[in-house]
């Protein structure tokens, strides 16, 4: 769905000012040659409008954070990338997609591009059609790409329906190797140097991130009811029911350990999560206490520098910029490109792991007589097993209120118009 022109200056017309300062903050812009006509196979392969950029060194560089205000140097650059003819140097393009040769032995045949579906598209539900896959040009210069992958169109993926939501969803098979969850991409080193703890710890997370990203940290997702997900556990954005989401988390504790990691993933684009434990910053942000509560939400800053809370109570929709392809690019190229980035994926897995074998609220399940007087059980106290763990670590995961409600009462509610019962926690 295309935006609505019109005389009012929204919030998407907000968010658009927003792209166009964090554009002209990069390192190179691209440039629209308006007078070169494509080649038909240069239209099919990458759209007429990708075929008329070409990048270049950015010679006025916007040095302030994205604010979403046209102010005075905003709207000085503005007007200098009309007459340049500067383009933003992403380009996003929606390709229509067909089966291609069936490989032997294989029942079905993957899918090609066979030509331009929608040309340099933004939001998350601009093109619903299937078979039709998201790739990016990137003329930026903001990411240090390897060597062979630097002339190349990159896969982000596709849309994926959901209800009322939908929006990107990643592919494995579009995954960069230096992302999946592997022993060496934990411990540098091979399975057979791996002690009998490191595998077993291994094993556990691995159960639960081939469920959620397929074993690829790369892999993302917006369709649901967060404004997306990513990590070996999925960990979320903030939600729709107006609650925050865990990714925030680890956004606060990857600019607390790498600060330069985060200025370069999400600094850079106007994004920040709340404050780690321990933070000596000032701000409007909320503090984390990691071993009480990891969810958060993002933040973006205002003309003046102050931090505003993304999305505001109740409005979920204003914040779907959050679930962009431009968002949903960033986020794989983060896990694709910054190695603190993938190290403070791991140590947050491992954070969740610890914090569940030491939770004690499982003293609640436990008849009197079992009890030790003066002594807390732990859940790591019951499930020492790796299989064991890593059932709780993904029900943990799919439903974190199963165990942090365990000290809270339930109670049978009667629904009047169906006469259905179902259980439902008390507030603690």
């Amino acid at each position: 769905m295309l935006p609505v022109p019109s005389d009012t200056f929204d919030w998407q017309t907000a968010w658009a000012v927003r792209e166009f300062q964090i554009a002209a903050s990069m390192p190179n812009v691209a440039v629209e040659d308006v007078n070169k006509k494509p080649s038909k196979d240069e239209a099919k392969t990458k759209g007429s409008y990708v075929s008329r950029l070409s990048g270049k060194k950015n010679d006025k560089i916007f040095a302030k954070h994205p604010c979403g205000v046209v102010t005075p140097k905003t709207a000085e650059l503005i007007k200098y990338w009309i007459e340049k003819h500067y383009r933003c140097p992403l380009v996003i393009q929606a390709m229509k997609m067909v089966p291609g040769p069936k490989p032997k032995g294989k029942k079905t045949a993957p899918l090609v591009v066979a030509g331009v579906r929608t040309e340099n598209i933004w939001r998350h539900d601009e093109v619903t059609v299937g078979r039709t896959h998201m790739l990016a040009w990137d003329f930026s210069g903001h990411y240090d790409f390897p060597e062979d992958r630097s002339n190349e169109q990159i896969a982000i993926g596709r849309y994926n329906p959901r209800g009322n939501f939908g929006g990107p969803i990643g592919d494995l098979s579009d995954s960069w190797p230096v992302t999946r969850v592997t022993p060496q991409s934990w411990r540098g080193k091979d399975w057979a140097a791996m002690s009998k703890e490191e595998k077993s710890t291994w094993r556990a997370i691995m159960a639960v991130a081939e469920r959620e990203c397929g074993g690829g940290l790369d892999v993302v997702n917006f369709w649901d009811n967060c404004h997306g997900s990513a990590g070996h556990y999925h960990w979320t954005m903030p939600k729709s029911d107006g609650s925050g989401g865990e990714f925030c988390g680890f956004m606060a504790m990857l600019e607390a350990k790498f600060p330069a990691a985060f200025a370069k993933c999400f600094g850079q684009f106007g994004l920040w999560g709340p404050r780690w434990v321990g933070s000596t910053a000032a701000d409007q942000r909320e503090q984390l206490h990691p071993g009480v509560t990891y969810g958060g939400f993002v933040y973006t800053k205002d003309v003046d520098g102050k931090f505003v809370r993304q999305p505001e109570q109740g409005r979920f929709r204003e914040g779907n910029w959050l679930r962009s392809w431009h968002a949903a690019y960033r986020l794989e190229m983060a896990a694709r490109t910054c190695a603190d980035y993938r190290k403070a994926m791991w140590d947050y897995a491992l954070m969740r792991l610890k914090g569940l074998r030491t939770m004690s609220e499982v003293d609640a399940w436990l008849p009197a007589g079992c009890k030790t007087p003066g002594k807390r059980v732990a859940l790591g106290d019951f499930f020492t097993s790796e299989r064991g763990m890593a059932f709780i670590l993904r029900l943990h995961v799919w439903r974190p209120a199963s165990f942090t409600s365990a000290t809270r009462k339930q109670v049978e509610v009667k629904d009047k118009k169906t006469g259905r019962s179902e259980k439902k926690w008390l507030p603690a």
